[in-house]
């Protein structure tokens, strides 16, 4: 509504009781107002978008507030897990009988070590929702997707480890396995 305004005002400024310097003082402000807004709606769109993609690789799920018990193994764990910056691949595994705290263990140390892995961290379940073990196709073509691979997948395992291997080769991922 001011830009109309204003080109109005532009033309009848002198009418208007407004002088020159003035009318170019108002243009003046008026085009710095609409200049920021434009930055900050570019600025506010280049963010979303960066969002997007690192919605692709941020896959843990939420920690819990109440993590009690196991504060050594967690020490432990982020421990040797931090030392994977400084000696490359680092691997922890897990293991107890069902319902013993694993996953929340995992997914707490995954988080407390998220500055680690600065190009994201991966959920991978081996089991489909209903409770089957996952082909290694399926795993494989999963973890390019949410890494952020688009395009056309190979159909063929030893194709698809191949480019699993060559695009994860320069990132620095955590990938935690939930069985």
């Amino acid at each position: 509504r001011l830009l109309p305004f204003l080109a109005q005002l532009g033309r009848d400024h002198r009418k208007y009781g407004v002088s020159q310097r003035h009318y170019d003082s108002m243009q003046d402000a008026l085009l710095t107002t609409l200049r920021s807004h434009l930055i900050e709606s570019w600025d506010d769109r280049l963010a979303a978008a960066a969002h997007d993609v690192m919605a692709h690789t941020a896959q843990l799920p939420r920690d819990i507030d109440d993590f009690t018990g196991r504060h050594t193994e967690l020490d432990e764990l982020v421990a040797t897990m931090r030392q994977a910056d400084l000696d490359g691949v680092k691997v922890a595994v897990l293991g107890g009988p069902p319902g013993v705290g694993k996953t929340i263990l995992a997914v707490r140390a995954a988080h407390q070590l998220r500055s680690c892995f600065p190009d994201g961290q991966l959920l991978m379940s081996m089991r489909t929702p209903g409770g089957r073990p996952r082909t290694a196709l399926d795993v494989l073509g999963q973890l390019l997707r949410m890494a952020g691979l688009d395009g056309a997948l190979p159909r063929q395992l030893e194709e698809r480890a191949a480019l699993y291997r060559a695009f994860m080769a320069e990132r620095s991922l955590l990938l935690l396995i939930d069985d």
